[in-house]
């Protein structure tokens, strides 16, 4: 199913929050905050960017007034005091965190902030929208960044740098070769150096897989990835492009 950034269609599946879940969703709503009641997730737009992400377990949306703990941000200062630093800092704040766990990831978003961050001088009943809107984006950023975080560093996988050595391996492999010998590359050289590094690609995935040594490819859209480098760089954009197109979209007032 293709979606490109337009409004709800009346094949999306809407789901009013608060509502029970099924365990075998990949992404869990549990979100309870402020305005629940009045809400509804665009599970079709949420579980397809993460069918595109390609990520392991389940994602948890849930809400809380404090997020966990942060340490503070400070900042020296230029003047000092008795030969000492003065010290300045305050508390770095977040709207969202998305942070890994035993089954997956975990979205925790401040909804007391985000609701601050309507403008006070309307109503609450006028500012019930636009809070959608925003808790809409917020989800959006979150889901981007446990993609990112699972597909492109070593937070879920422990031998990620050998997925990066692999992937600069196998897919430069035909060009150092005709630079060292040749000082150049021949155009009609090109598609050789194409398919060798795609059919080392698809050896280095399998022995990944097969060695156990990485969940390489593990999900796949179609046969084409199995060419692809281990590193999901791929998959990263394009669900970084997909949830850009329907960040507004994610949540809506129920009507």
């Amino acid at each position: 199913m293709k979606h490109e950034g337009e409004p709800q269609k009346k094949h999306d599946i809407m789901e009013a929050f608060l509502t029970e879940q099924d365990w075998k969703a990949t992404f869990q709503n549990k979100y309870d905050g402020l305005f629940s009641q009045n809400m509804t997730l665009n599970r079709t737009l949420v579980e397809h960017a993460l069918e595109i992400g390609g990520i392991d377990g389940a994602v948890f949306f849930t809400s809380g007034l404090t997020l966990r703990t942060r340490a503070p941000e400070v900042l020296p200062d230029i003047k000092r005091k008795r030969g000492k630093p003065n010290w300045k800092g305050t508390p770095k704040t977040t709207l969202f965190e998305a942070y890994p766990t035993n089954n997956g990831w975990n979205i925790n978003v401040n909804d007391q902030d985000l609701f601050r961050k309507t403008p006070q001088f309307l109503s609450v009943e006028e500012r019930k929208p636009l809070f959608a809107v925003e808790l809409s984006r917020i989800l959006a950023q979150g889901i981007e960044e446990c993609i990112v975080k699972e597909r492109l560093t070593g937070t879920k996988d422990p031998n990620f740098t050998t997925k990066v050595i692999t992937s600069v391996l196998t897919t430069s492999a035909g060009i150092p070769a005709e630079l060292l010998f040749d000082g150049s590359i021949r155009p009609r050289e090109i598609p050789f150096m194409l398919a060798l590094s795609l059919g080392l690609n698809l050896a280095n995935n399998k022995w990944l897989r097969g060695q156990r040594i990485s969940r390489s490819r593990i999900h796949q859209e179609s046969k084409i990835e199995s060419l692809l480098p281990p590193i999901e760089i791929d998959r990263v954009t394009r669900a970084s492009f997909f949830l850009a197109r329907n960040a507004s979209h994610l949540v809506q007032l129920a009507e």
